[in-house]
């Protein structure tokens, strides 16, 4: 993340900031940390930039406490992100920053905003007034209109080296895909037993994916051997499943364990 981390001190000592950002590639949490961060970077009072973000300043404290004159955040936790949401940010920018020259915006999980929210958005886009830089903070691009995504700046962040996120992602999907193969093999008790730890898990959606994938592969290799034993519809009923409350838990409230259980019952 350190070279991204520098690439964003590059635009803004150089002035060649774009008007919109798309930080992804890592975890909610961790998108939405350095474009807080970024946001502190460009409203930093210090004087000296290789000090900046100083974290000591007027502006800094601010924007910690999320009440800077020129910096909003829309960070929703429900379902999704309304349209009303977007038209108050577009009353907030047609005023002229406060205390600065620019005024900035983070929308985190910003793949929640509706369709009307995101035409609403795409409109301000458009047609930014004043100086004015957005950051959409998300997991989930691909759930992001192909109009915004052609006009946003795309960084793809990660908090360790290439080699090193590789070797621990594989380790993960052994044990995730082990993991699996027992629940299939267990009882009801012991599945919901699972399911109640894994509700909590910041990495829920990760395994999910895996176990599709994981099954997906079991499927191709059982296709092609027609004496196998396995029933392959409920195999693929399976993955159905599985796709559906991956869905469900990026896009809307639903309860991570009662969705999880309704999964149990269907492994």
């Amino acid at each position: 993340m350190e070279n991204q981390w520098q690439y964003l001190k590059m635009l803004v000592e150089t002035g060649k900031l774009p008007h919109a950002f798309l930080f992804s590639g890592s975890n909610g949490s961790e998108n939405k940390e350095i474009a807080h961060d970024f946001i502190k970077l460009l409203h930093c009072q210090e004087k000296d930039f290789s000090k900046k973000p100083c974290g000591a300043c007027r502006s800094c404290a601010d924007i910690e406490r999320q009440m800077h004159p020129d910096s909003v955040l829309i960070d929703s936790q429900e379902e999704e992100i309304p349209i009303s949401k977007i038209r108050e940010l577009k009353d907030c920018f047609s005023l002229k920053p406060f205390l600065g020259q620019i005024k900035t915006a983070v929308i985190a999980n910003a793949h929640l905003m509706n369709r009307e929210a995101q035409s609403s958005f795409l409109k301000l886009l458009e047609e930014p007034k004043g100086n004015a830089l957005f950051i959409l903070a998300t997991e989930y691009p691909e759930m992001l209109l192909p109009t915004i995504l052609s006009r946003v700046e795309k960084v793809r962040l990660f908090t360790v080296s290439k080699t090193k996120k590789e070797d621990q992602q594989n380790k993960f999907c052994k044990k995730t895909t082990q993991d699996f193969t027992r629940l299939a093999e267990s009882d009801l008790g012991y599945r919901f037993e699972a399911a109640k730890e894994l509700s909590g898990s910041p990495q829920l959606q990760e395994v999910l994916q895996i176990w599709m994938g994981h099954l997906r592969e079991v499927l191709l290799l059982k296709a092609k051997n027609p004496e196998n034993n396995m029933n392959l519809n409920k195999l693929a009923e399976t993955i159905k499943l599985i796709q559906r409350i991956h869905f469900l838990l990026a896009t809307t409230n639903v309860n991570p364990r009662l969705a999880l259980e309704t999964l149990m019952l269907g492994i």
